[in-house]
Parts: C-alpha cells; structure tokens; sequence
C-alpha cells in the first residue's frame, strides 16, 4: 500500500469516525435536549395556566363577597338600620343568600372548565 493510499484511508476512517460520533452521541443528546426543553416549556405553561385560573376564581369569589356585601348593606339602609345589621327572611336575607350563592357555583363552574 502507498503512502497516498495510507493517508486516504486515514482520513476516510477519520471522516466516517466523526459522523459516526455525530450521528452516534451528538443529535440523540440534541434531541433528548430538546425534549426536556418542550417538556419544561410545557409543565411551566400548564402551571401557569393552573394559577391563572386559580387567580381568577379568587377573583370572582372576592367579587361575589363583594357584590353580597353591598346588597347587604343596602337593604339595611333601605329598611332604614344600621349598616351591619341582620336580616331575616322577610327582610330579604334568603335572596341576596340565594344571589351570593349562586354567584360561587358559578364563580366553580368556570374555574373546573378550566
């Protein structure tokens, strides 16, 4: 065998080598990397999701309270008592209860869609 023989087949072996190692160990760890990336990317969007939702259930719960209060209190001031008075059912405690309840249902319903 020549020596010009010798030296292609030296770098023959070197190039067939270097993309069996690429092809071998260098694109499965971009891959295995890639993954992990999108798998991430994917648990941080559904955790985010998650206390997006669970932000506006608050929300909407806090709103309901809200909302309750005031009609709360303003029935008080309409039968003409004080601010944190109570109520019976004659006085109109059953519906703003029956209102503010079904304010929370609704407030669940659209927090499980989710």
């Amino acid at each position: 065998m020549s020596k010009t023989n010798k030296i292609v087949l030296a770098i023959v072996m070197i190039v067939i080598l270097w993309l069996s190692y690429t092809a071998l160990i260098v694109v499965p760890r971009e891959r295995i990397a890639a993954k992990s990336q999108s798998e991430r990317l994917e648990i941080y969007t559904k955790t985010l999701m998650e206390a997006k939702a669970k932000e506006e259930y608050s929300n909407c719960r806090t709103s309901a309270y809200t909302v309750y209060s005031i009609d709360w209190e303003a029935q008080c001031k309409l039968l003409r008592k004080s601010e944190e008075c109570t109520l019976n059912v004659y006085e109109g405690s059953k519906t703003i209860e029956e209102r503010y309840n079904n304010e929370l249902k609704q407030c669940l319903s659209i927090y499980k869609a989710r």
